[in-house]
């Protein structure tokens, strides 16, 4: 995996990630935080996969968007349900 410098920006728009199987997409992201997508018409619990211990799964309504907090240093790669 590839690592990178820390930014304040938002995940760049069209960004090339891993696919993301699933409901939860991984959306844009900043020190600290990351939104989830929602996709599909259910809820579902969802998290982010990061370097070391991921963070806790979130609850996130049909086709809305959850932020989860991050610790510092993480960058997220992409959003699964859990």
């Amino acid at each position: 995996m590839a690592a990178g410098t820390a930014s304040s920006a938002p995940a760049a728009a069209g960004a090339v990630r891993a696919p993301e199987p699933g409901c939860a997409k991984l959306g844009a992201y900043g020190p600290g935080w990351a939104d989830i997508h929602n996709v599909c018409g259910h809820t579902i619990s969802a998290s982010v996969e990061v370097d070391g211990w991921d963070p806790s799964c979130i609850q996130i309504g049909p086709g809305g968007v959850g932020r989860i907090g991050l610790d510092a240093g993480d960058e997220p790669y992409y959003a699964y349900e859990c």
